[in-house]
């Protein structure tokens, strides 16, 4: 049996595209390079499906300074000066 569903119902971030609930039980996040997907249940319906998210670079974080041999949250670390251009 097939659903007919609307165009824009596979664009519902935590909603099931059939029943439209919110009741989603997640599984494990399976990650792929810059794309991150979660297979769901719907426990509504009891509908499957995946959604699929993409990665963004946002920032990141200093935890060893492999140059100085030296932790970044030592205090004993010397600062250096931000430039200024």
């Amino acid at each position: 049996m097939w659903i007919r569903l609307d165009k824009n119902s596979f664009d519902l971030q935590g909603e099931c595209p059939v029943c439209r609930w919110s009741d989603l039980e997640y599984q494990s996040a399976d990650i792929d390079w810059d794309t991150v997907s979660y297979d769901w249940t719907c426990n509504t319906c009891g509908s499957q499906g995946t959604e699929w998210y993409t990665m963004d670079f946002y920032s990141q974080n200093l935890k060893y300074d492999w140059l100085q041999k030296k932790s970044t949250d030592d205090p004993e670390r010397e600062r250096e000066p931000k430039s200024h251009i």
